[in-house]
């Protein structure tokens, strides 16, 4: 009977993600009986790998094979992820699982090296013995001749190509690279060795051949280019078809600090067209903060327009003055409308009713902003 208890128990809490909690419940279900579940302990190391824990989630690992514990693919799959978080030990790690009568496939391999380019990402570089450990692993993929695809040579490469690379590395990354059929994982390979062009170039293909580039791509593409190039940036991302709130975010962060609303005004209509609806709260909050700085004349007309959409639109979710629970981001476009409102709208209904000759040639001149 305290199987099935500890199994919904455990059960519970991991779907309530408390990693805490199965952990606790774990350990009492390890001192109270013999017959212990694969699955329970996969619900403590995925938990633990969703905090980035590979040193929480190995040690379970660990134990399990303390206890005696079956590890079937499932388990090594998600063990294979921890390992990747970790420092060293990966030899150890396939030979454990050749021992327990699995050997390690393509899916393996894409588990450790995924894993060892998050932490790279997390960290913001890659270090040396990071590099070593891609090049140990894919002299065993080519001894053991896994046929690994193209997922597994995009993490070699992210891994390869970023920073100086010796002899050696640049000479594997172009052995992987040359096996690559994606077209996506060529242009990421190219952004991770800073090519900006040419991986532009990659995505014009994507698009010629109509392939649509991932979220993931164009927002690498797009924010390596914006550093170096906005105008470039700004070319590549009016060639996309359907941008994304992040791609939007990119170019539009920097020019809302500066107050460039038209410009902003320019990439929103690409994105959302002329509503509001399909844009987060963090691309709201970019594009308000833009209006709220800005320093350029724009219609009064077409301002209220915009005011009273979006007012109309953040009514719909709840975001008003006095609201509780609103996150920074909602808190900060209340903020803005308040200043816009304040600032804008009341200065120019006033100019334009002291001059309204002067105010009809604004609006003329301003009515496609």
């Amino acid at each position: 009977l305290l199987g099935p208890l500890f199994h919904s128990i455990l059960s519970f809490y991991y779907e309530k993600k408390d990693k805490a909690k199965v952990n606790e419940w774990l350990d009492q279900a390890v001192g109270a009986i013999k017959d212990l579940q694969p699955q329970w302990f996969n619900f403590s190391m995925v938990l633990a790998l969703a905090e980035m824990d590979g040193r929480g989630a190995q040690q379970t690992f660990k134990t399990m094979k303390r206890l005696g514990v079956a590890r079937d693919p499932s388990v090594y799959r998600i063990a294979a992820q921890a390992q990747g978080l970790a420092i060293e030990g990966d030899q150890n790690f396939l030979q454990s699982m050749r021992e327990d009568g699995y050997e390690p496939s393509t899916e393996t391999y894409a588990c450790l090296l995924g894993a060892m380019v998050k932490r790279a990402r997390r960290g913001g570089f890659v270090a040396c013995d990071t590099k070593e450990r891609v090049m140990r692993l894919w002299r065993d993929i080519e001894a053991n001749k896994v046929d690994v695809d193209d997922k597994c040579r995009r993490y070699a490469l992210e891994v390869l190509g970023k920073g100086r690379a010796s002899k050696a590395e640049s000479k594997l990354a172009e052995s992987i690279f040359a096996g690559v059929t994606d077209l996506s994982v060529k242009a990421h390979y190219h952004l991770s060795k800073g090519d900006t062009q040419e991986a532009a170039r990659v995505v014009r293909e994507m698009i010629q051949k109509g392939e649509k580039p991932s979220e993931t791509l164009t927002n690498h593409l797009l924010s390596t280019v914006q550093k170096r190039n906005p105008k470039a940036a700004a070319t590549i991302f009016f060639s996309l078809d359907a941008p994304s709130n992040r791609d939007f975010m990119v170019l539009a962060r920097p020019l809302a600090a500066a107050g460039d609303y038209r410009r902003i005004h320019a990439l929103k209509h690409h994105v959302f067209g002329t509503t509001f609806e399909n844009m987060d709260m963090r691309s709201l909050d970019t594009y308000l903060l833009g209006l709220a700085k800005t320093t350029q004349h724009i219609n009064v007309v077409q301002l209220k327009r915009v005011v009273m959409d979006i007012e109309e639109l953040l009514e719909s979710k709840g975001v008003v003055p006095g609201a509780k629970n609103l996150v920074r981001e909602e808190q900060q476009i209340l903020k803005s409308m308040k200043k816009i409102r304040k600032d804008y709208l009341k200065e120019w209904e006033s100019r334009e009713t002291k001059d309204p000759i002067e105010a009809q040639q604004a609006s003329r001149k301003d009515e496609n902003y």
